[in-house]
C-alpha cells in the first residue's frame, strides 16, 4: 500500500509539474506546448486516482481475511442458548420439551 501512495505521489508531483509549465508557456502564448502540459497534468492525476483506487481494491480482499471468524464452538453454543430447549434443536425445531424445570424463554 505505501508503495501505491509513494507512486500515486510522484504522479501528482509530476502533474503539478505540467501544469505549473502548461500555465508558464500560457502566459507565453505557445498555446500548443501549453495544451500539450495541460492535458499531460490531467492524465497524471487521473492515473495518481486510479493507483490509489487499485491499491485499495487489492488490499480489501486481503482485510477481509485477516479477520477471524467466529470459532465453530461459539455458534452452536450461540444457538442453543437461543433456543427453546435441546429437543427443539435437535430436532430442528419439529419436537418441543415440556420439562416443567426447565425455565421458559
Amino acid at each position: 500500500m505505501l508503495t501505491a501512495h509513494i507512486r500515486a505521489t510522484a504522479l501528482a508531483a509530476t502533474g503539478l509539474s505540467c501544469l505549473t509549465m502548461a500555465i508558464l508557456y500560457g502566459q507565453a502564448r505557445l498555446w500548443p506546448v501549453a495544451l500539450v502540459l495541460a492535458t499531460g497534468a490531467v492524465v497524471c492525476a487521473d492515473t495518481a486516482r486510479h493507483v490509489i483506487q487499485a491499491a485499495a481494491e487489492r488490499h480489501a480482499p486481503a482485510a477481509a481475511v485477516e479477520r477471524p471468524a467466529p470459532a465453530l464452538d461459539d455458534v452452536v453454543a450461540a444457538e442453543l442458548n437461543g433456543a427453546c430447549c435441546e429437543l427443539w434443536w435437535t430436532s430442528a425445531g419439529t419436537q418441543h420439551s415440556h420439562d416443567p424445570k426447565e425455565p421458559p424463554r
